[in-house]
């Protein structure tokens, strides 16, 4: 597992300014070659943190932090995008970095809880694969795994993250995130469960709700 080198995260960090080096000419949804996304980047993680992580592997033309949502912080943390100069760099920074551990402190409790990045080649963004995660609670004791929740939701659309959610907060009523590729996968999910009698046939537990994430707000120590 690769791990950050302290004295190489201190030093100055700089972004080359090139001409053309947008990536406006690809469709929504399609992938761009020399361009990184970073899921779980840790909350309390600003731009600068998230640059000395990936100079390394190439001249970095763009480099952008997103914090994470509001319903998601503690969670899931924030995300962030990197645009290198070449698809070469692109790919030796997702085949070296994929899966770093790097330290976390969760803001709902201050407990230390480290977050293993996951890198990926970026998709043109767009409102087609915008609000395209879902949360689902009330699960039954046999879908408390990643594989289980995945098993059942991949019907709906591809998958690019699962998150079970069984901190202590939520060690009796765990939820769980799923990310889809595209919103309208996010969307058959949350009608088909909304919709479907629960039953055998169905594959529908009784108690499941399944919603947009971004209508959920998550407990604190004080409360909603």
């Amino acid at each position: 597992m690769p791990s950050t080198d302290s004295s190489s995260l201190d030093a100055p960090v700089s972004i080359s300014r090139r001409p053309n080096s947008g990536t406006g000419h690809y469709q929504e949804g399609q992938m761009i070659p020399n361009k990184v996304f970073v899921r779980y980047v840790p909350d309390l993680f600003t731009h600068l943190d998230i640059c000395r992580i990936f100079r390394d592997y190439g001249t970095i033309l763009k480099c952008e932090l997103l914090p994470p949502a509001p319903h998601n912080a503690g969670y899931n943390g924030g995300s962030a995008f990197i645009l290198y100069e070449t698809i070469a760099e692109a790919e030796a920074a997702i085949s070296a970095l994929n899966g770093l551990v790097v330290p976390n402190v969760d803001q709902n409790d201050g407990t230390f809880r480290p977050k293993e990045l996951q890198v990926m080649t970026a998709r043109q963004r767009g409102p087609g694969i915008k609000d395209a995660k879902i949360i689902i609670r009330g699960m039954p004791e046999d879908w408390r795994t990643k594989q289980a929740i995945v098993t059942f939701f991949q019907q709906f659309g591809q998958i690019e993250a699962c998150d079970l959610i069984n901190t202590e907060n939520y060690a009796k009523y765990p939820m769980a995130f799923v990310t889809f590729n595209l919103r309208k996968s996010a969307e058959a999910a949350v009608l088909s469960c909304q919709t479907l009698h629960p039953n055998p046939t169905s594959g529908v537990p009784a108690g499941l709700v399944v919603t947009h994430s971004r209508k959920w707000a998550p407990k604190t120590r004080h409360g909603r």
